[in-house]
């Protein structure tokens, strides 16, 4: 049968040879180097930005670990095909010599917050920096840390981003891209935003692949205006995580090979040489969902927000599981811990759980009318 969806693997097969001099860093590179800065580097790599290693001796190294199955397990929610990315970039002349630095990995429960970095080096003549952030990992404090977005206005991540990124800065004076994926795209923005005067005009791009927005005054305010025109942003077609709070209008709808929420997936994610297959517009189902998650974030006071995810989840963590694997795994004992903690809630924190999900309830059911027509 003839193939007439393309992917990663496909775009390496094509243009794998082409060195970054030859032709220049794409939206496709950005995605590609997203996925891989979810693995677990520890002992590979360092935060010093003066200490590199060409990603083919990275992928080397990382292959020859002792736990090297373990680490090629990065949770229900990142791609199983991400230890085979690896594998064919570090082969492939196009990727094989980038050479790698500062990576940096910060996991705090107390703080909720999940962060990670990873910089690039481009093998042109400007030794481009590509600065890519980790989006959300399989872990609940990570989940956690992209809730806190419906209330807080800035989030540990956040911080640390443009804490890395003006370091980064202090050890080269080139030209830098900044990218990431999901979570990552956010605090790519963000800390592109807030960086200092003097490092403005050293940002070529910023790719957001399938990042939450911000509230509606960040996105009216001149700090965003300032660096507006240097984001380049892509949704899939059916957009949850993306749509999330408030956007420019300016971005790119993409065709994806998998279906509903499976789209955020960057490997689901179609190409054509050396750029995404666009689509024409959103799925009527995912802008359904958005509009009725956006009314619920925005109706609801910040106080009353924290206090529902706080008690959300504070029973997941009752259950034990430290993990989204962990989870879905382990359905049914985890549901019997969901309900019993739910069961101990005061009466108060039990209404007041109730009722959002009342409130949630009520816009699903203000839309469902068509839902079910555009499903029919």
């Amino acid at each position: 049968m003839h193939k007439t969806e393309f992917n990663f693997f496909d775009y390496l097969s094509w243009r794998g040879d082409l060195s970054f001099e030859n032709d220049p860093f794409n939206e496709i590179d950005g995605l590609i180097l997203c996925a891989l800065v979810y693995f677990n580097f520890d002992g590979i790599l360092t935060e010093d930005f003066h200490q590199k290693k060409s990603l083919s001796q990275v992928a080397d190294e990382f292959e020859n670990l002792s736990d090297y199955k373990q680490r090629c397990f990065l949770g229900a929610m990142i791609s199983k095909e991400t230890p085979r990315l690896l594998q064919e970039c570090a082969v492939s002349r196009r990727f094989s010599h980038l050479m790698t630095t500062g990576y940096k990995v910060v996991f705090d429960k107390d703080s909720e917050e999940q962060f990670g970095a990873l910089t690039f080096i481009l093998d042109d003549k400007k030794n481009t920096r590509i600065v890519v952030f980790r989006g959300t990992d399989d872990s609940v404090t990570g989940w956690k840390e992209d809730f806190n977005l419906a209330f807080k206005s800035e989030i540990p991540s956040q911080l640390h981003a443009l804490e890395y990124l003006e370091n980064a800065y202090k050890v080269f004076h080139g030209q830098f891209i900044i990218t990431g994926h999901s979570k990552g795209g956010n605090i790519a923005v963000y800390s592109a935003m807030n960086v200092r005067k003097w490092f403005f005009g050293k940002i070529q791009t910023v790719y957001n692949y399938d990042g939450p927005g911000f509230s509606a005054d960040v996105i009216k305010s001149q700090k965003f205006a300032s660096i507006k025109e240097k984001i380049r942003t892509f949704y899939p077609s059916f957009c949850i995580i993306g749509s999330l709070f408030c956007h420019d209008d300016n971005f790119t709808i993409i065709s994806s090979s998998a279906n509903t929420f499976m789209q955020h997936d960057p490997f689901s994610w179609n190409v054509e040489k050396k750029s995404f297959v666009k689509a024409k517009d959103f799925s009527k189902q995912s802008l359904l969902i958005s509009d009725v998650s956006n009314k619920w974030i925005t109706q609801l006071p910040g106080d009353e927000k924290e206090r529902f995810i706080d008690t959300f989840f504070g029973i997941v963590n009752s259950t034990g599981e430290t993990c989204i694997n962990g989870l879905v795994k382990n359905i049914v004992s985890t549901g019997t811990k969901v309900v019993a903690s739910m069961a101990k809630l005061p009466s108060d924190q039990r209404r007041q759980f109730t009722s959002m999900f009342k409130l949630f309830k009520q816009f699903c059911m203000e839309g469902l009318p068509l839902f079910n027509k555009n499903k029919n």
